[in-house]
């Protein structure tokens, strides 16, 4: 149907201009870190090598959601949406929704001078994509519970 295609299409697209909005949006931010980060730089420090690898580890994470998003979308316009691959993807974005918060929470733990259980209290929690991740574990087993009543049924006709 041209009418879908076109509507994902205009999803894709949107999805782009969001992220390329928020990327120029918190530019400013974004510089204004890197150089606070890049001033404070003390050698053999390790925390800061620490940080350097959890903030690298935590933007590879976050481009392979975005990829595994990208081909869901794509599978909805080739009409193939119930299917054992999107499963997959969905399941993969849920787990590294959930590895993205805890590493997240991690680097800002590695950024604190001295960690004790109230400074934990007091790093921020990404609560947002720990809940975004088990939502997408739980929309992949109800796709999976789907797809296998479709086989019994299929089989029983």
């Amino acid at each position: 149907n041209i009418k879908t295609k076109n509507q994902i299409n205009l999803i894709k697209l949107t999805y782009m201009f969001i992220l390329i909005l928020g990327f120029f949006y918190a530019f400013g931010d974004i510089k204004k870190g890197f150089m606070d980060g890049y001033n404070e730089v003390q050698p053999n420090e390790e925390l800061n090598w620490l940080s350097i690898i959890l903030l690298l580890l935590g933007f590879v994470i976050g481009v392979v959601i975005l990829t595994q998003l990208f081909k869901f979308i794509n599978s909805a316009n080739e009409a193939k949406v119930f299917t054992a691959k999107n499963i997959e993807l969905i399941q993969k974005m849920g787990w590294n929704c959930i590895a993205e918060s805890v590493l997240l929470y991690v680097f800002y733990l590695s950024k604190l001078k001295f960690v004790n259980v109230e400074s934990m209290r007091s790093v921020n929690f990404e609560f947002w994509l720990l809940v975004f991740g088990l939502t997408l574990l739980t929309i992949s087993f109800v796709f999976r519970k789907g797809i296998q009543l479709q086989k019994e049924q299929d089989l029983t006709i």
